[in-house]
């Protein structure tokens, strides 16, 4: 058996009220983003890492830090109440129509979970593959 394929994919929208343009404002000199794509990026266990986003400033600053953003996430699905689940399966359907490409495991990345590093992603995934009780 092959081992699985983990995309890592980095969520990140625009449309923040609580506090505007959140994702790409600095923290620690690098905007907010760049920290989970820098964490995905060392991550062992990610095969892959893209990012969803509607927003063209978002996607530019997640390019430049060396996240692939192969699409622009519909507007419908970048509202207060749109589902992660949604946003998710939007991506998987995307890059399999696109790229042939599937997923086994798909790790959610919020951008605004700057203290994420990478021996938590890969202690995660871990346990994941680890658990015979997961769904696979």
């Amino acid at each position: 058996m092959s081992a699985p394929a983990v995309l890592g994919l980095v969520v990140a929208r625009g449309g923040s009220k609580g506090l505007p343009r959140k994702n790409v404002l600095p923290l620690a000199g690098k905007p907010l983003i760049v920290h989970t794509i820098e964490a995905a990026r060392q991550a062992r266990s990610l095969g892959r890492s893209v990012l969803s986003s509607e927003d063209p400033e978002i996607i530019s600053v997640a390019t430049a830090a060396g996240c692939a953003a192969p699409f622009v996430r519909p507007g419908e699905l970048a509202g207060d109440t749109s589902s992660t689940v949604d946003v998710a399966l939007h991506a998987l359907d995307w890059l399999a129509a696109h790229e042939a490409y599937r997923a086994d495991v798909v790790v959610l990345l919020p951008a605004t979970a700057p203290l994420r590093r990478a021996e938590h992603i890969d202690g995660a995934v871990a346990a994941l593959l680890g658990d015979a009780e997961a769904e696979a």
